[in-house]
């Protein structure tokens, strides 16, 4: 029986059911090959890091290319999760990811200060 705590924090990820990655895998390799015909002079060169970052993409999430097995501390019921693309750009669940933690940090850390400004006591 699958714990009611770690189900409510872990929702498995589907990468392969995104419409992100089904146009990817199915499109990604023409665009790279058109690229230079269609959209070089306007965009500039294609540059190696795409094609990097979108590999990595399309192999996010699939246990096949790594894994960690976790454990429930509670009811001790383990699942694999696949390791993260970390292609904060390109992966929608790691961008996320990133703009949450990116936002907390802001919240918690780079609150302006309650004190007024030279200019706000100025106009006094």
């Amino acid at each position: 029986m699958v714990c009611a705590a770690s189900t409510r924090f872990y929702r498995p990820r589907r990468p392969r059911d995104s419409p992100v990655h089904q146009v990817l895998a199915e499109h990604f390799d023409e665009f790279e090959q058109v690229y230079a015909e269609r959209y070089q002079r306007r965009y500039g060169g294609f540059r190696p890091a795409i094609r990097k970052a979108v590999d990595a993409f399309l192999a996010c999430g699939d246990l096949h290319q790594g894994f960690a097995r976790i454990r429930c501390p509670d009811c001790q019921h383990e699942m694999f999760v696949g390791f993260s693309c970390r292609k904060r750009c390109v992966c929608p669940s790691y961008h996320r990811k990133r703009a949450i933690l990116m936002g907390m940090h802001i919240a918690e850390e780079e609150q302006p200060s309650t004190k007024p400004s030279r200019a706000s006591s100025a106009g006094r």
